[in-house]
Parts: structure tokens; sequence; C-alpha cells
């Protein structure tokens, strides 16, 4: 527990010194050396001022175009988001077949389906969910009865080697069916 807070500790004052880094530059600039008080005012000397300062002066404003560049990056890197490597894929069977009744005399129908989705999370960490329904319209009385659409499986999937992976469901669920495959090939 002392390493964790060691290292939350560590964290904020990382961050406390690089505000602090960014945030100075942004103040106004010392002001220029006074110029030498020199009554014969040489030719070279009066370069040599002017030169230092200009040098002075681009320095800065380099600085400062570094500072806005770095907050461009940091501002692309975040609005691009933990699921831009790869897009999610989608896998889904609709059965329809239960909708047609077999007989005039039947008054229950029955549509099923199920979506499996995908999204990869890091380099090689998935997050699998699976949604189902059974619209199942009973007639009772002039009451129609419903099954809702639901989050049927959920599931982190860590891979960290070739031969060793993780699988993190959510306390309590019954995920025994889902394959590690990343590629969503078994889908019944």
């Amino acid at each position: 527990m002392d390493a964790a807070w060691t290292s939350a500790v560590n964290r904020a004052t990382g961050m406390a010194d690089s505000a602090k880094r960014f945030l100075l530059p942004f103040r106004r600039p010392p002001p220029p050396p006074p110029p030498c008080p020199d009554p014969d005012p040489n030719p070279v000397q009066i370069l040599k001022r002017l030169q230092r300062q200009a040098f002075y002066d681009i320095m800065q404003l380099r600085e400062r175009q570094e500072k806005v560049e770095r907050v461009i990056s940091l501002f692309k890197a975040t609005k691009v988001g933990p699921f831009a490597e790869e897009s999610t894929r989608v896998k889904g069977v609709v059965n329809v077949a239960g909708s047609l009744p077999r007989d005039i005399s039947e008054a229950e129908s029955c549509i099923s389906s199920r979506f499996v989705f995908e999204a990869p999370v890091r380099k090689k960490d998935s997050l699998f969910a699976e949604l189902s329904t059974e619209h199942r319209y009973v007639s009772q009385e002039n009451d129609h009865i419903e099954t809702p659409f639901v989050l049927s499986k959920l599931m982190y999937l860590s891979n960290i080697s070739d031969s060793f992976s993780v699988a993190v469901v959510p306390k309590g669920a019954r995920c025994k069916d889902f394959s590690t495959d990343q590629n969503i090939r078994e889908f019944a």
C-alpha cells in the first residue's frame, strides 16, 4: 500500500513540476539588460548589442512556439481516445423465423437477435459485449408482453503474452462461453 501512495505522490509532484515548467514562460519576460553607459557610440558595439537583443527575442519566440506545439499535440492525442487504433467489430444474428406463424391459431410470435461487439482497448486488449433480445409478443386479454434488449455478456480480455491471457468479467456474471479468440469466429 505504501508503494501505491509513493507512486501517487511521485506522479502528483511530477505533474506539478510539469505545470510549473509549462506556465513559467507565459509570464512577462525579464527586461533586456540595460545598455552600457558608453559615451562613445561605437558602431561595432551597437551591432553586437542589437544582435544579442535580436537573439534573445528569437529564443523567446521559439520557446513560446514549442509550448504551443506541445499543447496542440496533447490536444490531438487526447481527442483521439483509446478506441482509435482499430474500429469496433460487430457480429450479429437476427432470427425472424419465429415471427412467422405456423398455424393461424398461434398467438405467440418470436424474433430473437444477438450482437457481439469487440472493441480493441490497447495494443493487445479487447472489450467484448453481447447484446441479445428475444421479442415475444403474447396476447393475453389485449395486453402485449415483450422481453427487453439486454446486455447478456461483458468481458475484458487482456493478452499479456502469446501464451498467457486474462479474462475479466463483472462480479456475479457467468461468461463461460466466450472464446478467447481475437476474431470472434465462433459465433453460434
